[in-house]
């Protein structure tokens, strides 16, 4: 089957075409057009308010769940009629961060031409890394023209100085999305040798600066705040899995993504905590095991919502003798693929309790807005004030001489 055909499998189905807000929208085909641009493009003006003709604007980060997540829809919407994309990034993309062997820039090239060999037509534009998490952090509501259009031309122009890019064109495709993985190049096939690739979180800083609210957010890989319990964690689930006749071998960051996607590929099965080798693993097809600690652990948070994207092959475990002992015939036919149901409604503000939840949530975008907008404007300035600083000491050196 074609990828066009495959795409079509994806996005439209019974008489709708699926949105990039997990939301389904009636699209009606004619019999004798195999895809017409103009019809998708009229869903999407009506709807969403967003232009397929014009540059789509999206943003990631670090990890490969972010590219992920956020190039996934857009290389299958890019199958049914030809769109382009503007990622947005920063100035540490460009970096090597966190002992990483490629710089993001790197890893996003190699995702969409290399892994999924793509021909997606995209560019980069850099915008300041305070303004990136503004946008991560308003993921769902800002989006397109829904919020933006609400705020004043003041907060309009200080994103336009640090975010030179339509932002009536931005779009954050919700993490919590399931849809069928873009194909790869290279598909997991069962190998003769039993093999267990794992990846550990690490923590980016160091454990005794890993406070309550920090473990609360990544809980769920960490397993634990007690590095003691983690390192033990980990000994008996490779003991276990050795046991059972695999060879072990751990996927760090600081392997080449090529690197990373052959070992996954030739894999037995993939042990992972949450995170971007699980994406990946997804994408290839590698039966996995996504380690999930019991809920007493994980201070009542519930972390299904960050879990629903391991649908293809996938168990969520814990118990490290039940993980060495999970049965690879029935994990490759595994599939909890649970697509929305909803369809796309228009926000109406007709009600005193949706208009006071917009101001509010106007006025915290706004403020926050603010504060970056000054901090930027700080650091801009900074280097200024140094360079006037030093050629005051240089001329009272001189004239003390």
């Amino acid at each position: 089957m074609s990828l066009k055909d495959q795409a079509q499998d994806v996005l439209i189905q019974d008489g709708r075409i699926l949105l990039p807000n997990n939301r389904w929208a009636p699209y009606q085909q004619l019999e004798h057009e195999y895809i017409h641009n103009n019809s998708i493009d009229s869903v999407f003006h009506n709807t969403i308010e967003l232009n397929l003709d014009k540059w789509i604007n999206c943003v990631t980060d670090y990890g490969y769940g972010d590219i992920t997540c956020n190039l996934n829809y857009w290389l299958w919407m890019n199958e049914l009629r030809p769109i382009k994309i503007k990622i947005l990034v920063d100035e540490t993309h460009y970096n090597k961060e966190f002992g990483n062997k490629e710089t993001t820039i790197d890893k996003i090239d190699f995702y969409i031409r290399e892994f999924c060999g793509s021909n997606i037509e995209y560019q980069y534009s850099t915008i300041r890394r305070s303004f990136g998490n503004l946008l991560r952090t308003y993921k769902s509501a800002f989006r397109g023209k829904s919020l933006m259009k609400h705020t004043e031309k003041t907060f309009r122009s200080m994103w336009h100085k640090y975010v030179p890019v339509n932002l009536e064109q931005y779009w954050f495709v919700p993490l919590s999305m399931q849809m069928e993985w873009y194909p790869v190049k290279d598909e997991w096939k069962m190998p003769k040798e039993k093999k267990a690739v794992l990846y550990r979180y690490q923590p980016p800083k160091d454990w005794d600066l890993i406070d309550n609210y920090s473990f609360e957010n990544i809980g769920d890989k960490m397993i634990s705040p007690d590095e003691k319990v983690v390192n033990k964690y980990w000994d008996d689930l490779e003991t276990a899995l050795k046991k059972e006749g695999y060879n072990v071998e751990y996927l760090t960051y600081k392997m080449a993504p090529k690197t990373i996607c052959s070992k996954l590929q030739k894999a037995t099965l993939c042990v992972s905590s949450r995170g971007g080798f699980s994406y990946l693993a997804q994408h290839i097809g590698t039966p996995t095991v996504s380690i999930y600690p019991p809920a007493e652990t994980l201070l009542n948070r519930n972390y299904n919502g960050q879990h629903v994207q391991f649908h293809n092959r996938c168990i969520r475990l814990f118990d490290p003798v039940e993980i060495s002992k999970v049965d690879i015939d029935s994990l490759v036919e595994r599939s909890t693929l649970e697509k929305s149901v909803a369809f796309y409604k228009r926000i109406n503000y007709n009600t005193l309790e949706k208009m006071q939840r917009l101001e509010k949530d106007v006025q915290a975008f706004n403020s926050e807005t603010a504060k970056r907008y000054r901090r930027e404007l700080q650091k801009d300035a900074q280097p200024q004030e140094e360079v006037k600083t030093k050629s005051k000491s240089k001329a009272k050196t001189k004239s003390k001489k």
